[in-house]
């Protein structure tokens, strides 16, 4: 598609987060979570989109970790923008530590894309956990990792999460 063109990504699986870079969302952890899933595969790509308080914070430890060519921070995008970005991907993550329900999630799914998220706030009633993505605790970066693999290994579950996840929210 064109947008892949324009961030320059093209035949690797792609991991979306996006929202508010700051600590309550969990984005610290996408460092770790991007080295560890590199190790077990590197074609692979994050994809950031948002702003906030810990923007030069997670850019520098991505650095430091010596795996910035694998991230992309797009900053924050209009609105109306969002749904070829999310077509664009594979998976959408989410770390968070506190949440409400985030609209993210259904426009991930309106995109017929799986979610991978943490169990906090109005998350777990929306994602049921094995129909329409996973669901991990807060803080562990294992679970998370183990279960972007697992949907990186099993396209016909991606596809059938996916899936589940649109009829949803029609």
């Amino acid at each position: 598609s064109t947008v892949n063109f324009k961030i320059g990504i093209n035949n690797k699986f792609i991991i979306l987060y996006a929202g508010r870079l700051s600590k309550e969302k969990g984005v610290d952890l996408l460092p770790k979570i991007l080295q560890r899933m590199i190790n077990r595969n590197p074609n692979i790509h994050l994809l950031i989109v948002g702003d906030g308080a810990l923007k030069e914070n997670i850019k520098e430890n991505f650095k430091k970790l010596g795996i910035s060519k694998y991230v992309t921070l797009m900053g924050a995008v209009p609105h109306n923008y969002m749904p070829k970005i999310i077509n664009c991907a594979d998976v959408l993550l989410l770390p968070s530590r506190s949440e409400g329900l985030p609209l993210i999630i259904q426009e991930a799914f309106a995109c017929g894309k799986p979610v991978v998220a943490t169990r906090v706030g109005g998350i777990g009633e929306i994602v049921k956990n094995g129909w329409n993505g996973l669901l991990v605790e807060p803080e562990d970066i294992s679970g998370m990792v183990d279960a972007i693999y697992f949907l990186y290994k099993n396209p016909e579950l991606r596809a059938k999460y996916g899936s589940n996840g649109r009829s949803l929210v029609e």
